[in-house]
Parts: structure tokens; C-alpha cells; sequence
């Protein structure tokens, strides 16, 4: 499949984390429109259709034009928050950190822009919320609650706006309405995204297992490939080396430059080329970590 970046990404790390949002849409397309399609894509379809006549006034009613605009806005909103959920699934709190720093890029994390739905994407808050929710479902959100960064206190004060507040910034018949149908999806669509990526999801255990010798590792300046814990050398998975790196990005630069001479955690282009060398190292232990886990398997 070819997947393609967002034009506006940033040319770092920490935001080409977003590429797994952009794999979520890879994946539903392929469920979707493949010979044998995802029977709970099929149940998915169907469910729009009942949470739209259930909660839409009159929508037996609408002509079909309507009826078919409304529920390509559901679907729509659908992939969006199927391909978030698929990527935190995948890799973790780091996604959702990286997407915090995607929307702050595109300079829509005002209050009324967080609550706005678009005709293709539903709004930031309801992004959040279900980020937030699926990090606490899968065991993350006690790793990284407490971590002193604006990035947690900010998808904290996201998630925790209701519902009851989301507008639309489209025009259409009934877009409370509409909004309030596909709030009711949410509970399929978080079912569709645990049963594809059964299995192969980032592993919290491991990550509280290994962040801390990552870290140490990182602010010493040394590429995270291996850790020793206990006198016995580990090769950390690629996803706990990813998350360790985006929590020591958000909270330690300053620490890791107090390290070293003449180094000024207050100035931009020194912290800037600092950023950079962290970025380095984790793809460094990355690429590493595939190479000894390839070893190993041989």
C-alpha cells in the first residue's frame, strides 16, 4: 500500500508518529473494499444506519439525498477515529502525544475549534476523549499521568469536554442530531479497532519494564539498543523505545543539556539541536533493536 504523510507534518520524529494514523487508513480501506470485506465493517455500516434512525428525527423521512450525505459524514468521522484508536493500539501514548503537537501545528486547539465538527473529520475534543479513553483501557495512562508536561494536561482538559458541547461547522439538516448519532457508533468502532489489532499491540508492561534504563541510557547519550537490568542485557521492544524517547522529549531535554558544558536549556537553537540528537538515537535503537531481533531469530 503506499501511505502518504500529511503535507503540513513537520519534518521530526516525534510528529512522523502520525504515519500510524495514516497505516489505520491502509488498513480500513483494505477491510472495506477488499474481496472478502471485515464482517464487523459490514456490522459497522449497518450500525450508522440504526444510531442515525434512532437518534436523527424523521430520518425514514429525509429524501435520499440527505439520508446519504448524513451518514457519509458518520462514515467519514468513523475512519478518523477507527485510525486513531488503531494507532495508539499499535504504539502507544506516543501517538497521541504526537497528534497533540499535529493540531497545535495546524493551530486548531482553541476551544471552539476543539469542539467543532467538520464534513470530514469529527472534532479535536471527541478525538481526545476516545484517545484518552483507550489509553486508560489499555494500561497506559498510569505510566504517563503523571508526567510533567503540558501534553498530558492538555489531553486531560480535551477529553473531559461533554458531548453536549460538540458543534458542527457544516451546514445540513439536523447536526446536533447527526453529531449525537455518531456518539452512539463510538462503542462499535472501538470494537472494530481491539479486534484487528488483537495481538500485535504496544505492551505497557514492557515499557514500564524498560523506560527507566532507556531513559538513563538517553540522558547519558547512548543509543538505547540494549538495556541491562539485574547484571542481564535486554533488547527493549521498538514500541517501549519509542515511548521512553516522545516521555524523555516532553519532560528531560533540559535535564540531558544540564549534563553537558556550555549548553543553555533556554536557548532555542541549542535545545533545538538537542531535539535532534534524541530523535537520532531512538532511530538509531530502532534500527538496532530490528537487526538483533533478526539475529536472534536466525
Amino acid at each position: 500500500g503506499f501511505v502518504e504523510l500529511p503535507y503540513s507534518l513537520a519534518p521530526n520524529f516525534v510528529s512522523n508518529l502520525i504515519i500510524y494514523h495514516e497505516l489505520g487508513h491502509f488498513v480500513y480501506e483494505e477491510m472495506e473494499t477488499g474481496t472478502t470485506p471485515h464482517p464487523q465493517v459490514s456490522k459497522l455500516k449497518t450500525s450508522m444506519v440504526d444510531c442515525l434512525t434512532k437518534h436523527v428525527k424523521d430520518f425514514g423521512t429525509w429524501s435520499q439525498e440527505h439520508q446519504l450525505q448524513a451518514f457519509e459524514r458518520i462514515k467519514y468521522w468513523t475512519y478518523e477515529i477507527f485510525c486513531d484508536l488503531f494507532a495508539i493500539r499499535l504504539i502507544g501514548p506516543a501517538f497521541s502525544f504526537a497528534a497533540l503537537e499535529f493540531f497545535n501545528l495546524l493551530g486548531v486547539m482553541s476551544k471552539s475549534d476543539c469542539v467543532a465538527f467538520s464534513e470530514s473529520h469529527p472534532a479535536p475534543s471527541c478525538r481526545f476523549y476516545e484517545h484518552r479513553r483507550q489509553l486508560e483501557a489499555d494500561g497506559w495512562w498510569a505510566h504517563v499521568a503523571t508526567l510533567r508536561s503540558e501534553h498530558t494536561s492538555k489531553l486531560e482538559q480535551l477529553a473531559a469536554i461533554k458531548s453536549s458541547d460538540y458543534q458542527a461547522d457544516f451546514d445540513g439538516r439536523e447536526q446536533a442530531s447527526v453529531i449525537k448519532a455518531f456518539t452512539a457508533l463510538r462503542p462499535e468502532i472501538r470494537r472494530l479497532a481491539l479486534d484487528v489489532t488483537k495481538g500485535v499491540g504496544a505492551s505497557p508492561n514492557d515499557f514500564g519494564r524498560y523506560r527507566g534504563k532507556i531513559e538513563e541510557s538517553l540522558l547519558n547519550g547512548v543509543v538505547p539498543s540494549t538495556v541491562v537490568i539485574q547484571g542481564k542485557r535486554h533488547i527493549p521492544p521498538s514500541s517501549s523505545i519509542v515511548n521512553a524517547a516522545v516521555c524523555f522529549y516532553l519532560t528531560s531535554i533540559p535535564n540531558l543539556m544540564r549534563n553537558l558544558q556550555d549548553q543553555d536549556a533556554w536557548d532555542v537553537s541549542q535545545r533545538s539541536h538537542w531535539i535532534q540528537r534524541l530523535e537520532s538515537w531512538t532511530m538509531k535503537a530502532i534500527e538496532d533493536v530490528q537487526l538483533l531481533h533478526n539475529q536472534a531469530r536466525n
